[in-house]
């Protein structure tokens, strides 16, 4: 079994103007109708519980042999970015390589297509330990140039950074799909896989 937890929020902003914030969620509400899941069967669940520190998180559960576990958001009202950063606090229950794969996903016009991800973050490569609570910050630059961002980092064209808890773990990584280069991302979510031809 794979259970992950995302919590405090999720951020999509542009990083070279005004830090504009397109969509942030801390779960606070106890609802997760900014969300849409995939849900084939009891061996998924998608369930916002107390971290036990009396915040709100997401937990999401895949048991099954195969398919995929998923939530995000697609074309979110008013998000349509060459240029993005996403910021969220994730953590894995299992992170054995093999079990699953877990990814965070950037996409066009809809996060659960192969054919659309712009930028895909393995998780379950990236979290160097289990049921510990790391954040994560995404810069997409998706644009023709290359972009700099707080002051003296920059990432190439077309390509993504990673950083945990501070440090730059992930360095000009290209995009998922290179026929994607240029395009707009619009969608983002994450997802277990357990397909085996994915």
């Amino acid at each position: 079994m794979k259970s992950f937890v995302y919590t405090v929020c999720l951020l999509l902003s542009t990083s070279v103007f005004a830090q504009t914030v397109f969509f942030s969620d801390d779960f606070e509400s106890g609802s997760l109708s900014n969300w849409g899941t995939q849900k084939n069967d009891p061996g998924q669940s998608y369930t916002i519980v107390d971290d036990g520190s009396g915040n709100n998180v997401v937990q999401i559960v895949h048991t099954k042999g195969q398919g995929r576990a998923l939530i995000g958001n697609s074309s979110y009202s008013g998000f349509s970015e060459l240029q993005c950063v996403a910021k969220f606090n994730v953590s894995m229950a299992d992170n054995t390589v093999g079990a699953a794969e877990a990814d965070f996903i950037i996409a066009t016009d809809n996060f659960t297509g192969g054919p659309k991800q712009i930028a895909r973050v393995e998780l379950d490569k990236l979290l160097p330990a289990t049921d510990t609570m790391y954040e994560i910050r995404v810069v997409l630059n998706n644009d023709s140039s290359s972009l700099t961002y707080d002051g003296s980092q920059s990432v190439a064209p077309n390509t993504l950074d990673v950083w945990r808890d501070g440090v730059l773990v992930v360095n000009d990584q290209a995009i998922q799909v290179a026929g994607n280069a240029g395009s707009d991302a619009q969608s983002f979510g994450f997802i277990i896989n357990k397909n085996e031809n994915d």
